[in-house]
């Protein structure tokens, strides 16, 4: 097993490798540091590596592949700066670096420790583990050791946080993967550590603008001109409390919970920060992470729409659901079962046994039978596509019957209760979490191409990260 830390310093990982009896690469700038190391390995009577003095964005390519990368990169100018920082300075004058001998990195204009900015710096260390990462052997690991700090009492964070932004409106290939700045908590925040969400019609509506008319005139104006003004998508998450700001009494560290963000988006992220206030709770205990961010979009619009025809209301209603295989679609018809509706799905040849099993009691196919020539009458119609129009199925309504559709005007909105109501039918397995495909975080551009065809069954699942 080769391991490689393009950031080796004194040496530290260049011991724990050899400690494994495995072989380790060190690449550093400042010759002092390799001469700590050395010295350190001498001791240990230690061989079994190979430290090599230069710039890691440069030196990286020498070096054949690797099985692991893993490194405690320079946290900017950490070293230099005068303000309050990890330890005090001793009567040397030196503060962090002086524990080991060096006051700091190097004197190299290219070296992180010397740069102005943080944003020069992030996008340099972006540069150099985008190298490493080209060495590093299919399917294995990369670990960034790394940790926040302060500068005359403000908290710098130093941590960063893998997120999909949306460059413009467009197709798929707007999406790109970016390194960006961990959320910082407020008081009444909680972080979420994301470990799934989901790619729903929603999002791809957003991401490409498809709406017509004077709703894409609307749709800039509440989203961004000429891109997303939140760049970062997706509406839906489930993950763990790594964080809680101090006035939050709610939530724990650890906790496991799921949410909605609606038009505040953000959850294509490792990280996203929230109100203790916002629509976020604990998810189904009985849940995996993938099913938690699959019941939120499609959960939370079915309830939305079909409470608003009042599907609690009465008992033993008609209810007919036009696009049953979707999100939406197959939440639905779970939702209507659970008010004793008897409920009618219309969908393709291959979405019948899908719906079947979630307890529609009739099923039109669309390529074969016209619904709309049917002789049955019903309480509720609902479009859970926004393929279809009141005016092509009003005969199809009883006197008094409602027809909704998630393709106008009314936008579900995100509330508490709709989760609620979703966790407990789940925890009483009332409710089915419907999973199409999961896709990696950095497959994105994938997962945004299968939902723009439309023949998605259920939820396309973004795992974020790795839980087990």
């Amino acid at each position: 097993m080769l391991i490689l830390d393009p950031f080796c310093g004194s040496g530290t990982t260049i011991l724990a490798a050899n400690n494994l009896n495995r072989f380790a690469y060190g690449i550093d700038l400042n010759k002092d540091f390799k001469k700590l190391a050395d010295e350190r390995l001498k001791k240990k009577k230690y061989k079994n590596y190979k430290y090599l003095i230069g710039d890691a964005l440069k030196t990286v390519k020498k070096i054949e592949t690797v099985d692991y990368v893993v490194t405690s990169p320079p946290y900017h100018n950490i070293l230099r700066n005068k303000g309050e920082g990890l330890r005090k300075k001793n009567e040397k004058g030196f503060r962090n670096g002086s524990r080991i001998g060096v006051e700091y990195y190097s004197e190299q204009e290219n070296d992180l420790g010397n740069f102005g900015t943080y944003q020069e710096f992030t996008k340099a260390l972006e540069q150099i583990m985008s190298e490493c990462f080209k060495v590093l052997k299919p399917k294995k690991y990369c670990s960034i050791v790394i940790s926040d700090f302060t500068v005359d009492k403000k908290e710098v964070c130093v941590q960063s946080d893998i997120a999909v932004i949306c460059t413009k409106y467009g197709s798929p290939e707007v999406l790109r993967i970016e390194v960006v700045e961990k959320p910082i908590l407020k008081d009444n925040e909680i972080l979420i550590k994301i470990i799934a969400s989901a790619v729903n019609s929603g999002d791809v509506r957003v991401r490409g603008l498809v709406v017509e008319g004077v709703m894409k005139i609307i749709m800039r104006f509440v989203l961004g001109f000429s891109k997303p003004r939140n760049s970062i998508l997706g509406t839906v998450f489930s993950g763990i409390v790594e964080q809680v700001g101090k006035n939050v009494n709610d939530f724990k560290i650890a906790d496991e919970v799921f949410g909605i963000t609606g038009f505040k988006f953000g959850t294509y992220a490792e990280y996203i920060a929230v109100s203790d206030k916002s629509v976020v709770i604990k998810k189904p205990f009985n849940a995996t992470f993938e099913e938690a961010a699959a019941i939120c979009f499609g959960g939370q619009t079915a309830y939305y729409f079909l409470e608003k025809a009042k599907i609690s209301e009465k008992s033993n209603l008609k209810v007919l659901i036009y696009g049953g295989t979707g999100a939406v679609g197959t939440a639905a018809i779970q939702i209507a079962k659970y008010h004793n509706a008897e409920v009618t799905a219309v969908c393709s040849e291959q979405g019948k046994e899908l719906v079947k099993s979630l307890g529609a009691d009739s099923i039109i196919i669309y390529a074969k039978e016209d619904y709309t020539k049917i002789p049955e009458k019903f309480d509720i119609i609902f479009d859970a596509v926004g393929k279809i129009t009141k005016k092509q199925c009003d005969h199809l309504l009883n006197n008094g019957g409602v027809f909704k559709s998630v393709g106008g005007f009314d936008v579900a909105s995100d509330e508490i209760k709709q989760l609620t109501f979703l966790q407990k039918l789940f925890e009483k397995g009332r409710y089915k979490a419907t999973i199409d495909k999961t896709y990696l975080i950095d497959e994105i551009i994938d997962a945004h191409r299968y939902v723009d065809t439309g023949r998605k069954k259920g939820n396309v699942v973004l795992r974020i990260a790795e839980y087990q």
